[in-house]
């Protein structure tokens, strides 16, 4: 049986209640050489957002707001000063080589309880490898899991639709989320391993981390026009959880986190 990653992603975190569980091997040996590079591959859109989910669908909304955040920015650089800082291997923004999204970065599978070379991204891998890359990150804003609501009859899933603010309202009952909204990878492509997989990515990626709830997040005077100022704690609360992604992905790229 061959899963890619992002089908490991998705159940682990639909069982991460402990209901059942998917066999992802264990991290190789590895000790990246002292002059690898890291390919990175940041992908998010200009302005962040508020996504609102209501008592009723005819409540939900998703808006724009053009407050410059220059989230994509902050992104790779800090992702690309914390590795080179942490790991003394040099960062290659991927999007001089060509890569596009982070669709073309997805190398690495799992096939009979082993990790696999995923071929239709081969051709890439052996370019990378050849101009000394031996990992790659990606960072892409998608929609998100934000909030999951179980009763007795099933849950309920809300989704972040980009990164910002995030809203559940019921019944007059309102909560605030900073929402991160970001799929992020990390693979190790020589030798082969999907580092986004392993426990300790896994806990820092939960969709509770992601989107966390700010209990002191003070009420907007227009709940539909929310001032940047206002919107400040989300985004420091949004810039605080890359941080610390970017140091855990670092940890793992020089092999001091192996999950063993």
């Amino acid at each position: 049986m061959k899963l890619t990653k992002y089908t490991i992603i998705v159940f682990l975190l639909i069982v991460t209640t402990g209901c059942a569980s998917l066999y992802v091997p264990p991290l190789p040996q590895y000790s990246l050489p002292k002059n690898a590079q890291i390919g990175l591959l940041v992908t998010a859109s200009e302005f962040p957002k508020h996504t609102h989910v209501g008592t009723t669908v005819f409540n939900n909304f998703a808006k724009d707001y053009e407050y410059q955040w220059r989230m994509e920015e902050f992104i790779f650089n800090e992702y690309k000063q914390e590795i080179e800082k942490s790991t003394g291997f040099s960062v290659v923004n991927l999007r001089e080589l060509g890569v596009k999204n982070a669709a073309e970065l997805n190398f690495v599978g799992v096939k009979d309880k082993q990790w696999s070379l995923i071929e239709g991204n081969s051709q890439l891998r052996d370019t990378l490898i050849e101009k000394g890359i031996y990992a790659v990150v990606s960072i892409s804003e998608v929609p998100t899991l934000a909030s999951l609501e179980c009763s007795q009859f099933g849950c309920t899933e809300h989704y972040s639709q980009g990164y910002g603010l995030f809203t559940r309202s019921f019944l007059g009952i309102d909560r605030y989320m900073a929402s991160a909204s970001f799929s992020i990878s990390v693979e190790i492509i020589n030798p082969l391993a999907d580092i986004a997989v392993q426990k300790g990515m896994r806990d820092i990626l939960r969709f509770s981390n992601k989107n966390k709830i700010i209990s002191d997040f003070k009420d907007p005077e227009d709940f539909k026009n929310i001032s940047e100022q206002e919107l400040s704690p989300i985004k420091n609360e949004i810039l605080s959880y890359i941080k610390s992604v970017a140091a855990a992905t670092s940890r793992y790229l020089s092999g001091s986190l192996t999950d063993r």
